[in-house]
């Protein structure tokens, strides 16, 4: 088990994620970073290779560094354990577990009770907060993660209703996109994250993320389910391949569920397609209209950069 804790200048927590992961060393292991003007700075300089988000074979994820920088912080704790031990009794696990509130049926309600609970005056910049089911006592409880807030998402959906979704495609869906189809679930993708970046060999350029369906959205043209059965003859999208989103011009993001490349997120140019009658034989991933985003969803959405930045 991996526990990283973020804590902001003043020693608060500004997030914390746990997640069991493939740790290359002895364990039990913990590391602190701090960060300084030029760098970070570790008790062990191999913490730094430490990445969240990761893939199930350990691959693929963000660095702790660009993930910490996000959320403001100033230091890093991170703890390895072995998944059936208890965590150590110090300040990175104990002393910060998710807190437990009764829930209101308020969400903004929710989040006040929630950041009182952890001892915040604030969510945190960058954060926002999701209610995650504690198998063990049925309990609910809440914590805080680095997804986005999405202007409109679709509806609260339950772990069934994934589950459901993933059968009828007949594809398991990455562990930080089934994540996100929990705790947001999609939206308008708001204006203070919404440009990405496409590059390829000496080529780059950058469009606006518009739209990432919802699973069980009211509105078909809003809903995960229904994208995947309306596809224009020229996205010939391998079987497989999941279909999350589009920008402002039209171009389709993409979530390969198969293959060497699954959990990658892709972009389909609509702009500039592939034209008809193309050679069969190129491979999806070598097209003219096909762009690689990141190696991962969480990559993908952690790299989306506010409106006034684009260039």
């Amino acid at each position: 088990m991996i526990t990283v804790v973020a804590r902001g200048p003043d020693g608060a927590v500004l997030a914390r994620w746990r997640a069991r992961g493939r740790w290359v060393g002895p364990l039990p292991a913990r590391y602190h970073g701090s960060r300084a003007p030029a760098a970070w700075t570790w008790s062990d300089r191999a913490a730094r290779d430490t990445r969240l988000h990761t893939r199930s074979d350990g691959t693929g994820g963000e660095p702790v560094e660009r993930w910490a920088a996000q959320l403001g912080a100033a230091t890093v704790d991170i703890v390895a354990t072995a998944v059936d031990d208890a965590p150590p009794d110090d300040d990175a696990s104990e002393a910060h577990a998710d807190p437990a509130i009764v829930l209101t049926g308020s969400r903004r309600a929710d989040e006040l009770f929630a950041n009182k609970a952890a001892g915040l005056e604030r969510t945190p910049r960058g954060c926002t907060w999701h209610h995650v089911e504690d198998e063990g006592t049925e309990q609910e409880w809440s914590m805080a993660t680095s997804w986005v807030p999405f202007a409109e998402p679709g509806p609260r959906v339950t772990k069934d209703d994934v589950r459901r979704f993933e059968r009828e495609f007949g594809h398991e869906l990455p562990a930080d996109y089934r994540e996100f189809l929990l705790e947001v679930n999609g939206g308008y993708a708001p204006s203070s994250h919404c440009v990405f970046t496409l590059r390829r060999r000496a080529r780059q350029d950058e469009s606006i993320l518009n739209t990432l369906f919802s699973l069980n959205a009211p509105d078909d043209q809003d809903d995960l389910g229904t994208a995947q059965k309306h596809y224009s003859p020229d996205a010939q999208l391998p079987k497989g391949f999941l279909e999350i989103g589009y920008d402002g011009m039209g171009g389709r993001i993409i979530l390969p569920l198969v293959g060497a490349h699954r959990g990658e997120v892709w972009y389909l140019d609509a702009e500039d397609p592939r034209p008809t009658g193309s050679n069969p034989r190129v491979e999806w991933f070598d097209r003219r209209d096909v762009w690689k985003l990141a190696d991962s969803f969480a990559e993908f959405m952690a790299n989306l950069k506010p409106l006034d930045a684009a260039s």
